[in-house]
């Protein structure tokens, strides 16, 4: 998944440096790349302003579809689900629905939507905290389990490709924590990890 600044979507040949845009002429502010590598969701922004997201294939065998209006921050979950954030006038809501579109189910109230693991079973959020002022980094599940905290205050976090590994990021600091097998996220403090933490 990448989030920041509009810009082309390409894919570069390490071998040989060709470059070659996925999306011609079209200017994303974040995607994600499907688990079988055939599809790429990706957000756009408007004339009017409004992000949208969209799916294509990788292979261009066939145009790109619109499929969320005021969606953004959009990542693969489980058998080709897509997980996003909604945002309307009010709120900032989680969402997941099918890879046509279809079948919208409203998740949590959030603030900020990072990744997906790559068994599809945990997005990582800001979230406001309910009972003070502040907001929080969390793991909520896409299975019905319980969320986890991350920290207070917001840390970015993240897996390695293959799962193994977590980063969480805090101040300017990257820290690492290895994942065990069978499991989607390292064991981590009850209250979250504190500044003062190290893997």
């Amino acid at each position: 998944t990448a989030n920041g600044p509009s810009g082309d979507v390409s894919i570069i040949d390490l071998a040989s440096g060709k470059n070659e845009p996925v999306l011609p002429g079209v200017s994303a502010t974040s995607f994600d790349l499907s688990r079988d590598e055939r599809e790429v969701a990706f957000t756009t922004t408007s004339s009017d302003g409004e992000s949208e997201i969209w799916l294509a294939p990788l292979d261009r065998s066939s145009a790109p579809r619109q499929l969320v209006r005021g969606g953004d921050q959009v990542s693969f979950g489980q058998e080709g689900t897509l997980v996003f954030r909604l945002r309307d006038e009010k709120t900032s809501m989680l969402v997941r629905m099918k890879g046509d579109g279809t079948g919208q189910e409203r998740i949590s109230q959030i603030i900020d939507k990072f990744g997906v693991s790559p068994d599809g079973q945990w997005v990582i959020v800001n979230s406001a905290e309910s009972d003070k002022a502040g907001y929080s980094t969390l793991a909520i599940s896409l299975a019905g389990a319980r969320s986890v905290k991350i920290c207070a205050g917001g840390c970015p976090s993240f897996w390695s490709a293959d799962g193994r590994f977590f980063y969480v990021v805090r101040l300017e600091k990257t820290f690492v924590f290895p994942v065990a097998a069978g499991k989607s996220l390292p064991d981590l403090p009850s209250a979250g990890i504190s500044l003062s933490d190290s893997p």
